[in-house]
């Protein structure tokens, strides 16, 4: 299921976002906590992506310079490659649509920019980030569904997508 988490009453589902992004970008990624958790919290919409009630993809999304900014998009590394992420990037691009953003732009690393491209993303340019890896801009067009709105995200979600069971693997305990 994929989610708008409310940031005042749902606190909860805030933090479980916050948790997917620890996961991947601090402790998978070796990004500094305080780079990740910059601040923008508060003046984003957050989407949750669950499977089972475990909280396993997050992103969150700001409006910047007039249009609306998809940042820290992620799904746990368990739970990659069952088409999770292209559903949390549908949800959020509709997200963005009923928010009335006319575009919407994201920071790519190298091996996404052809997976953005798939969802309609074009290269708008390239930088290199202070640890010298590089990072491109893609923008894309967004076809406003209402009057802009201000951020954070509508309290009800848009999209809800079929949950995907995690494949377990039961071992016995080991035994001296």
């Amino acid at each position: 299921e994929i989610q708008t988490p409310e940031f005042g009453a749902g606190v909860d589902d805030l933090a479980r976002a916050l948790f997917v992004r620890g996961c991947v970008f601090v402790e998978e990624m070796g990004i500094p906590y305080t780079q990740e958790f910059d601040g923008g919290e508060q003046s984003a919409a957050h989407v949750l992506g669950t499977a089972g009630g475990e909280p396993v993809a997050a992103a969150r999304v700001r409006h910047l310079d007039g249009a609306a900014r998809i940042e820290r998009l992620c799904v746990r590394k368990s739970f990659r490659g069952q088409g999770l992420g292209d559903e949390l990037l549908s949800f959020t691009l509709k997200l963005i649509a009923e928010l009335g953003a006319e575009r919407c732009s994201i920071l790519a690393e190298g091996m996404l920019v052809q997976w953005f491209r798939n969802h309609g993303f074009e290269l708008s340019g390239e930088f290199k980030r202070p640890d010298g890896s590089e990072c491109y801009e893609m923008t894309r067009a967004s076809v406003a569904v209402e009057p802009a709105a201000k951020m954070p995200a509508p309290q009800k979600p848009v999209y809800t997508a079929p949950e995907k069971k995690k494949k377990a693997e039961i071992t016995e305990p080991m035994r001296q």
